[in-house]
């Protein structure tokens, strides 16, 4: 979680002196020192929601993570209801708990470090499963300034692929001489290959290019059907 979704705060000198703003008293002394303690006060929460979000989604991690390995044991075929039966009948898991904790693990998995740069809010739809109401989900790539993506999640999910094969938690695209994956329930899109011939300037060259970058993109979508049936995300 991102330090800066709460208020960081410092306590100043007290003073006994008023605020005054154009000549005029804009609060006392013991006003000042009632909204001093309110920030305060948010402030010490605020680092406590972080460490506690942080715990929580390193946790639904490792739960993921120990459910996976249980599931992979299972006969083949075998679905994630036959593993909600098998848990002890003192672990009251839902089946929805566990397919998100799954997806979670599979997603992050190898680079667990990743989920300190999520924000408050994408923890809280990781662990929840909540889904915004007035806004729908969208898909953005924001850690190259010169690269922006954005999709809305649902729309996107439900167009086909380019290569007329059939991805149920998967979806690619192509910017310039990147190629990206967007995993469904994850707000970002994922650079996987990049082609390091730049995109030229001639435009007869540029539909060239741009005609292989779509078979480059058509050919890892075929890929990915075929780990999707083996069961992987």
């Amino acid at each position: 979680m991102k330090t800066d979704e709460i208020i960081l705060y410092k306590k100043p000198r007290a003073s006994s002196a008023p605020t005054i703003i154009d000549g005029q008293i804009f609060c006392t002394a013991e006003e000042r020192e009632e909204l001093y303690e309110i920030c305060e006060r948010l402030s010490k929460t605020g680092q406590k929601i972080v460490e506690l979000t942080r715990s929580a989604a390193n946790d639904y991690f490792l739960m993921g993570e120990w459910l996976w390995k249980r599931l992979i044991q299972f006969p083949r075929g075998s679905s994630m209801k036959d593993l909600q039966r098998a848990l002890p009948e003192e672990i009251h898991l839902s089946y929805d708990t566990i397919c998100r904790a799954i997806k979670v693990y599979r997603f992050f998995e190898g680079r667990q470090e990743l989920l300190a740069d999520l924000s408050l809010r994408e923890v809280m739809r990781m662990i929840t499963g909540a889904k915004q109401q007035d806004k729908k989900p969208a898909i953005r790539y924001e850690e190259d300034e010169e690269v922006q993506l954005e999709f809305d999640a649902d729309e996107f999910f439900s167009l086909p692929t380019l290569s007329g094969v059939e991805l149920e938690n998967t979806r690619f695209a192509t910017q310039d001489n990147e190629l990206f994956v967007i995993r469904k329930g994850f707000g970002r899109a994922e650079p996987i290959a990049i082609f390091y011939e730049s995109v030229p300037d001639d435009v007869a060259l540029q539909t060239a290019y741009n005609q292989m970058m779509a078979n480059i993109q058509r050919e890892a979508e075929k890929y990915f059907a075929v780990v999707e049936a083996q069961g992987g995300v």
